[in-house]
């Protein structure tokens, strides 16, 4: 997904993982992400996710390094002339 995402833009994906915060110390930015392990297990990687409505972390984010599961729609978005991919109007399931 994250090598061929532009096949991805615009379908609703379903994730399984680990949640991580990662606090941008020059914008004071913070970054929500799920962590996925591969099939086997020896590698992961994190794809952001953008919650829809106005969220509050910590108070409406899973706990750090919890377990998690989210939906959303896939799509990419540039900053500082790279190519980023998330999930965006993503709700965490249950």
């Amino acid at each position: 997904m994250l090598y061929e995402y532009k096949k991805f833009i615009g379908k609703v994906v379903k994730m399984e993982g680990t949640f991580n915060v990662y606090k941008d110390e020059k914008t004071g930015k913070n970054f929500y992400a799920c962590i996925v392990k591969d099939a086997t297990a020896c590698c992961e990687q994190g794809i952001e996710f953008v919650l829809e409505g106005d969220n509050k972390y910590p108070d409406d984010y899973p706990k750090n390094n919890g377990k998690m599961k989210v939906i959303g729609t896939f799509n990419s978005y540039e900053e500082d002339g790279k190519t980023y991919v998330r999930l965006e109007d993503a709700v965490l399931c249950k």
